[in-house]
């Protein structure tokens, strides 16, 4: 074997090889501290998409936070328009279009308290492997936090087999973890995933909170696309 051959498959090789855990530190909100989040069971190409999708997602956190200085952000606009079903608490005193943006707001900032929580109590946050040949993308127990008396553990799972088709689509993953996070501190979608409030605010993350595409029918009549979207996890 030449020299050059065998350094690719070595490189190769090396690729391949899951880790028993590393440890990064992102900032994943612009008002907290850095927090450690350990990657556990991924080659070393699943573990860069997965921090490209953090970094994805603390960019769009530092959006939500800089557009809420000045009025409601697109991220709560975009999760109010397409969420229909699975809210975390609706006020029959409020109007429809109130109740949509609490709970978009909620959904926000429910992660942020647990982010923080995370960097005041230098708890890590957990990103563990799971191989499953199916469309799910990820997992996480549903939580019941926020409550005084705990600190949540933002620990969740994240899909190997299609981790690695998708490994540019750190967009994706960065949406996908938020959907993970949400479900660690209580949020559900007990009806299924059209329109759920947990999918929604998932797929905003990964549009940059743009609006759903729309595209001409043959008829000539406007109807919403049929988007190539992740299928998000069946909870555990």
């Amino acid at each position: 074997m030449s020299k050059n051959l065998l350094v690719l498959a070595l490189g190769i090789f090396f690729c391949l090889q899951t880790h028993a855990a590393r440890t990064v530190s992102k900032r994943l909100h612009p008002d907290h501290a850095k927090v450690d989040i350990d990657m556990e069971g991924f080659t070393t190409a699943e573990e860069n998409t997965i921090e490209r999708a953090l970094d994805f997602l603390s960019y769009r956190l530092s959006d939500i936070r800089r557009e809420n200085l000045r009025s409601t952000s697109k991220y709560e606009l975009c999760v109010a328009k397409y969420s229909t079903k699975d809210w975390r608490e609706w006020d029959a005193k409020l109007t429809d279009s109130q109740n949509k943006g609490n709970n978009a707001y909620w959904t926000y900032n429910d992660v942020r308290l647990a982010l923080l929580d995370h960097a005041l109590t230098g708890l890590e946050i957990k990103i563990k492997a799971i191989y499953e040949e199916n469309k799910v993308w990820g997992r996480a127990f549903v939580g019941n936090y926020p409550k005084a008396s705990m600190v949540p553990d933002l620990v969740i799972k994240l899909n190997r087999y299609n981790l690695a088709k998708n490994l540019k689509r750190e967009d994706a993953w960065g949406g996908t973890i938020f959907h993970e996070f949400l479900h660690r501190v209580g949020y559900s979608h007990p009806t299924g995933y059209p329109g759920s409030l947990i999918k929604e605010a998932g797929l905003c993350v990964t549009r940059k909170f743009a609006m759903k595409p729309v595209k001409k029918s043959t008829m000539g009549i406007r109807r919403p696309a049929i988007l190539d979207d992740p299928m998000y996890e069946i909870e555990d």
